[in-house]
């Protein structure tokens, strides 16, 4: 992957990100592996390109495995109130048939 600090030369790029103050691209056939711990963003201004990410989780080996515990009961718990809180939206804001729009 290319690695530059100057945005400018990746504005020609398709699909670039930024992680911390760095600079990449994608490359076909290429993997890029990155820490999303720190401050990222991602452009695809390609009109007729999709970007296809596969995001692969694993701890790192000096977090404690409580900690890691602790970190997926927060997930969990945040999943479950997003899902109740969709539940009831669509519960009290059920769509509008076409034929009555």
């Amino acid at each position: 992957n290319n690695n530059n600090n100057n945005n400018s030369n990746n504005s020609r790029a398709t699909c670039r990100i930024r992680v911390g103050s760095d600079w990449h691209t994608w490359e076909e056939g290429k993997v890029l592996v990155f820490d999303d711990s720190y401050e990222h963003e991602v452009f695809n201004d390609s009109k007729d390109s999709v970007r296809v990410v596969l995001l692969l989780r694993y701890w790192h080996p000096n977090l404690a495995k409580h900690r890691q515990r602790q970190q997926l009961q927060d997930e969990a718990l945040q999943l479950a109130m997003q899902a109740k809180e969709d539940d009831t939206l669509r519960r009290y804001n059920p769509p509008i048939p076409s034929s009555l729009s």
